[in-house]
């Protein structure tokens, strides 16, 4: 199937409000932007891309030509220039990560390459370089070393440091969770396949080898929608609280959830159709794309009035 290329694609047209409302909480921290500035200043980027010249395969045109070519197809379709390095690291869990504040590179394990198809891996990489178009690096970054920085302030403190730092690792660990659901909607914008997006989260979930060719994309929903009653039982709601607060991505099954729930609303298909290629606001409640002559937010339904 050939993919619409979305010229002019602006990551507002489809990040998740949940993103941005973390991210506006975070930015609201006291001191953060000096923690921020200092991270990227003494940021371990060189570190990471020497151990990965080192030890991994480098992707290129000559010695995977396939994989090369479906991420130079994933930034044309979001518009992510310049195309971020692509190395292969030898892991069979289905699993990718994104580096690289000054100069980005993605990372993929081997066992996307062996057990997934070309759209699911596509909405994989599609997954990335939505991190890299909402500039989503530098706090992902933070978020994963940011644990070892809280361990050695405690140290220094007496544990002081500890409980201020551990306050910040929540606030950064919600937002990078609440980041995915946007990157996962890059990803399926980039393959273009709501199904093989669903089918590469039940891999990562567990799926058995054996049965990848009896995937069923609707029996997962159902679970979606089994796991979001839970939050009707006040118990069961702040155990999902619980169990998630120290995660930095959210459940396999609540982000199929809001893939589907995007998809039905027709979002999905108004970035596709570059409906909101025109838009250049955002619903001040949402963030949702609005033009200019909307009195209503198309998503969240609140009145919006245009200076």
């Amino acid at each position: 199937m050939d993919k619409k290329i979305l010229d002019g694609l602006r990551s507002m047209e489809y990040e998740h409000p949940w993103d941005q409302e973390a991210l506006e909480k975070l930015k609201s921290i006291s001191g953060l932007d000096t923690v921020v500035k200092k991270f990227n200043q003494y940021s371990v980027e060189k570190f990471l891309r020497a151990e990965f010249t080192g030890s991994s395969i480098k992707v290129n045109k000559k010695n995977f030509p396939e994989l090369h070519e479906q991420l130079i197809n994933a930034c044309n379709i979001l518009g992510v220039f310049p195309v971020p390095d692509l190395y292969i690291k030898w892991d069979y869990g289905i699993n990718a990560f994104t580096t690289g504040v000054e100069r980005t590179f993605i990372v993929i394990h081997s066992g996307i390459i062996d057990l997934l198809s070309e759209d699911e891996a596509s909405f994989i990489i599609g997954h990335e370089l939505g991190h890299i178009k909402s500039q989503h690096v530098l706090y992902h970054q933070m978020a994963s070393i940011f644990p070892h920085i809280g361990e050695i302030l405690g140290q220094a403190t007496l544990g002081l440091g500890a409980i201020v730092a551990a306050g910040l690792e929540v606030a950064l660990l919600k937002w990078a969770r609440m980041s995915e659901f946007t990157a996962d909607r890059a990803g399926l914008l980039a393959c273009q396949n709501f199904n093989a997006a669903c089918s590469a989260f039940i891999k990562m979930s567990g799926l058995p080898t054996k049965y990848y060719d009896r995937i069923d994309v609707g029996s997962f929903l159902e679970q979606a929608q089994e796991f979001a009653e839970y939050d009707h039982s006040l118990l069961d709601s702040l155990a999902k609280k619980l169990i998630n607060v120290w995660q930095d991505h959210p459940w396999s099954v609540l982000r199929v959830s809001e893939l589907n729930k995007w998809c039905e609303a027709g979002q999905y298909s108004a970035v596709i159709d570059r409906q909101y290629k025109d838009s250049v606001f955002c619903c001040p409640y949402c963030r949702h794309p609005i033009q200019k002559t909307d009195y209503y937010c198309p998503n969240c339904g609140n009145r919006i009035i245009i200076a």
